[in-house]
């Protein structure tokens, strides 16, 4: 039998893919661990919605926005974070006067995510963190980007210093 270069690759490659799989349970992954309960997840969703409610355009729930946050808990935050995150979440949840945001009315929810948004402070601060993430979120994700923003693959020339009138809307790309 006459050895080629297409043997010997076809080969390496089976060594490799058998040496790949006889390490641990390949193939049988299972389902995160759910980061928030239905009522935390209930309560991201709605104040998300708040912050990017859909109008002309999707909004942050079409878009996805709270599963890419309960991503970002789950995969990359670190347990003291997302302790601090849930923390912040539980709090929002709790501040109306029925001790409940979501059967708060959209009047009193509203008053509570303004009177958080005004607050100073020096150290972590929930409210601000949620909305850079739901930013984030929203304008990274294909309805963002295409619909909310203009997204042109190849854009034209570059024109550094023109009216906002002109071209209507900001550009993703």
């Amino acid at each position: 039998m006459k050895i080629n270069r297409r043997h010997v690759i076809m080969g390496a490659t089976a060594i490799a893919g058998g040496a790949f799989l006889s390490f641990g349970n390949f193939g049988q992954f299972s389902a995160p661990v759910p980061v928030m309960s239905k009522h935390e997840y209930k309560l991201l969703t709605e104040i998300v919605d708040m912050i990017i409610p859909a109008t002309e355009t999707a909004g942050a729930v079409s878009a996805g926005v709270p599963l890419y946050i309960e991503m970002m808990l789950n995969d990359w935050f670190q347990p003291h974070e997302r302790e601090q995150f849930l923390a912040g979440l539980n709090d929002v949840g709790q501040r109306s006067p029925s001790a409940d945001f979501l059967s708060a009315s959209p009047d009193e929810q509203l008053a509570i995510l303004r009177q958080l948004d005004n607050q100073d402070r020096d150290d972590y601060n929930f409210f601000h963190q949620l909305k850079k993430m739901t930013l984030d979120s929203y304008y990274t994700s294909e309805i963002g980007a295409t619909e909310e923003l203009r997204y042109a693959a190849i854009p034209g020339p570059y024109r550094g210093c023109i009216l906002f009138k002109e071209v209507g809307r900001t550009w993703a790309t």
